[in-house]
């Protein structure tokens, strides 16, 4: 038995905030009910300490062309 996904993303952006500082974000993320569940919960996370604005990157499982998501990574003004 392990910490649920929700648990995880808050660990993961407690770590984030307090550690680095982090503050600007994208999420590189799978569009299925998996990746969508966990990017739901992060974005849930980011509203809870007052941040509203951050970069979803979707891929669809099986994508071997990752053009378009690599162009929005690299213009996106990020931090994490």
């Amino acid at each position: 038995f392990g910490p649920s996904y929700e648990d995880e993303v808050e660990i993961l952006m407690n770590y984030l905030f307090t550690e680095y500082g982090a503050r600007k974000f994208l999420f590189f993320y799978q569009n299925d009910a998996y990746g969508i569940g966990l990017l739901n919960e992060a974005h849930k996370q980011l509203k809870a300490r007052g941040i509203t604005e951050w970069v979803d990157v979707p891929y669809v499982r099986g994508e071997t062309n990752f053009k378009k998501q690599a162009d929005t990574i690299k213009n996106a003004q990020i931090d994490t």
